[in-house]
């Protein structure tokens, strides 16, 4: 198929500004979420999500109703972007968009049913095969297959069927983007080329990569620019399109190991549309950089789409955990950032991550070679992760265009544990949520609970932003708003021409000057009045939701028997994939069987039996039980 042509100055112009226009809605504050990863601590981010849409639908319905206790101003969403669970619910929230259903911990909802009710350590250790060619990963996932195709084919009620709905979700954008984030093990080749005689270049391969989705909403506010052809477009009446949002689903939350790698297909114009900015001379601005692959190395997969590229992938957060780059450039565009100050911001992200924790440092004397396989993977995968621009601005003091919710609540012995500490489905990396259907629940309710206060307290402006002008009722000021005593916070230093700086300093340093856009310091202790950018109508907004009590096991779960049938299932599945080999279509073989057969073969199966499936079963247990002990989960000297 022939590939897409370099785009045009026009086409660039108008699918990725350097500095996108504001939505053409008065009074209105413009807002992506970033969803970071979780595995099964997606129960925390589901109850943040569906807390927030319970909030905004109460609001929108009010305004329609006419509601005098509902300030007229408008919040919108934009974009969603997300990787592993984070990708999932913002799937859950793009299916479920067009349709009433219930909120909170109730059967029917859908960030409820998917999350808590979905899957289970039963079903992960089943001893279904399920594949004839080979070892495939540690758990059998089939449920979160059947899960995916229940998603897509989730219906609900009309909007407006009931006094809780509005009759349009006004508050979402036309086109709503979600940016999946995927771990591309294929890769895509790119090219540097470099003059000289010999007219070769450095070849690389790009590995973090996105699946990009657009929403039609009915009655939803203009997203600029429209639909990009890189977008997969989808609307509520076609269910064919979601089967790709399934894919992509499956494919970002593909844990390395513990679950299979998934496939994506993508069209040639996902890798032709992507584009960087990148200074320009002098005092120009920016230009406009269109990153062309090597197409001619992406033809080499005979059973590749005859319109793309299919590519094998793994979990998202492998290479961008919590894609704040995109969100961003979602609302600001290539060369621009959001404004910052408190009384001009009408743009920010906000970020909804359960593992906010720092990781750990204890590499600190030199290892032995296999002891170093472990730090170098993960320093690999952190290093993927690091964006230095994302940790700078997070450290400016009145920034009003970037927001964090994180969990914090009551634990045993302590009253505002925090990040993971926090979290019954912490432990294990995220994983340990699965042995329990009471973790992943209580996640859940802590996820609203910390909506409610965020909302409340933390998703707030200044009285002087322009939104609120003539959208606010003195009597809203006083229901909704609050005072606080703002105190002098450490900081990077301000921007500002040092004391001692001269005239030759001045003229090769002119960025010492102050920016225009950099917000003012607030004076100690400055009372400052906030409102809320989504204000909570009654009677959500009356009291916060109930927390569930922290989950107590009495007792270490009985996996031995599911552990070993499903270790037998592995060592069958490597054994079958050991002894298979592969011909070409003129009988030639092209890969030969590496298990070993006779005698070693036998003396495998035999340590297998006597020795090796114990001590990789007590392995597992183990594991587990430290996780449930170190997450106050259970007991130490608990049977």
């Amino acid at each position: 198929m022939k590939k897409p042509d370099p785009l045009t100055v026009k086409q660039l112009r108008r699918w990725f500004p350097l500095r996108r226009r504001a939505l053409k809605q008065e009074n209105t504050y413009e807002f992506a979420l970033t969803l970071g990863g979780t595995v099964s601590a997606g129960a925390y981010t589901a109850g943040v999500l569906d807390f927030l849409f319970e909030a905004l639908d109460l609001w929108q319905r009010a305004k329609e109703d006419n509601n005098p206790a509902a300030p007229r101003h408008n919040a919108v969403l934009s974009a969603i972007a997300g990787a592993s669970g984070g990708a999932i619910n913002g799937a859950i929230a793009l299916r479920t968009a067009g349709w009433v259903f219930p909120h909170g911990p109730v059967k029917g909802n859908p960030f409820y049913d998917l999350w808590v009710d979905g899957v289970g350590i039963s079903s992960l250790l089943s001893i279904a095969d399920g594949s004839d060619t080979g070892l495939g990963s540690v758990f059998y996932t089939k449920a979160f297959d059947t899960l995916a195709d229940d998603l897509i084919q989730r219906t609900g009620a009309p909007l407006g069927s009931d006094k809780t709905s509005p009759k349009q979700r006004s508050y979402l954008a036309d086109p709503l983007r979600l940016i999946a984030t995927v771990g591309n093990v294929t890769g895509i080749p790119y090219e540097i080329r470099f003059r000289g005689e010999t007219k070769l270049g450095h070849e690389l391969v790009a590995h973090a990569d996105v699946v990009r989705f657009t929403l039609t909403i009915p009655g939803g506010v203009p997203n600029i620019p429209r639909a990009r052809p890189d977008e997969r477009a989808l609307s509520f009446s076609d269910k064919d399109c979601w089967r790709y949002v399934k894919d992509a689903a499956l494919a970002t939350s593909a844990f390395p190991i513990a679950f299979p790698p998934r496939r994506v297909d993508q069209t040639f114009y996902s890798y032709a549309y992507r584009v960087v900015a990148i200074p320009g001379n002098d005092t120009d601005p920016p230009e406009r950089a269109q990153l062309l692959p090597c197409w001619e190395l992406m033809d080499a997969d005979p059973g590749a789409p005859p319109d793309g590229y299919r590519t094998v992938n793994v979990d998202g957060g492998t290479f961008n955990n919590e894609p704040l780059d995109h969100a961003r450039i979602a609302l600001a565009g290539l060369g621009w950032h959001n404004a910052r100050n408190g009384g001009q911001a009408d743009r920010g992200v906000v970020l909804v991550d359960p593992f906010t924790d720092l990781e750990t440092r204890g590499l600190f004397e030199l290892p032995g070679l296999l002891k170093m396989f472990g730090p170098m993977l993960s320093a690999l995968i952190n290093q993927g992760r690091y964006k230095p621009e994302d940790i700078a601005l997070a450290k400016k003091y009145d920034s009003y265009s970037r927001f964090l919710v994180a969990p914090e609540g009551p634990v045993p012995g302590k009253l505002d544990a925090k990040g993971k500490a926090a979290l019954a489905t912490g432990g294990m990396g995220g994983f340990l949520g699965f042995f329990n259907r009471a973790f992943l629940d209580h996640d859940f309710r802590l996820g609203r609970y910390n909506a409610y206060f965020f909302l409340k307290d933390e998703f707030v402006l200044p009285e002087t932003n322009p939104i609120f002008e003539k959208t606010w009722e003195p009597d809203h000021k006083t229901k909704y708003g609050h005072v606080e005593d703002m105190p002098t916070v450490a900081e990077i230093p301000a921007s500002e021409p040092d004391d001692d700086l001269d005239a030759e300093d001045a003229d090769e340093c002119p960025d010492l000057a102050p920016a225009p856009e950099d917000a003012p310091i607030p004076a100690a202790n400055g009372p400052i009045r906030y409102l809320p950018i989504i204000p909570m109508m009654a009677p959500l907004g009356d009291k916060p939701p109930e927390l569930a009590k922290w989950p107590k096991l009495n007792a270490m779960p009985d996996l031995k028997a599911a552990v070993t049938s499903r270790l037998d299932i592995l060592y069958q599945q490597l054994k079958r994939e050991g002894q298979k080999e592969e011909k070409d279509k003129d009988g030639k073989v092209t890969k030969e069987s590496w298990w070993p057969g006779g005698a070693i073969g036998f003396a495998i199966g035999v340590a297998w039996r006597t020795w090796a499936r114990s001590w990789a079963c007590n392995k597992f247990i183990k594991a587990v039980r430290k996780g449930l002990v170190d997450q106050g989960l259970l007991d130490q000297n608990a049977p």
